[in-house]
């Protein structure tokens, strides 16, 4: 079993996300550490998402 990350992703389609019925989806991202009031936590920056039809 895995684990949850945070993810963010910019200038996306509102129209289409976020879709609560989309179980899986292809990203391409980057590693970054998000900082916030002194706190420090690994996010994915998200370039590409794709839903994947199942």
């Amino acid at each position: 079993m895995g684990f949850l990350l945070d993810a963010i992703a910019f200038n996306i389609n509102t129209r289409l996300y976020p879709d609560l019925s989309i179980k899986q989806a292809r990203l391409a991202y980057k590693l970054d550490i998000n900082e916030f009031r002194g706190n420090r936590s690994l996010q994915l920056l998200v370039d590409y998402i794709e839903p994947i039809d199942e």
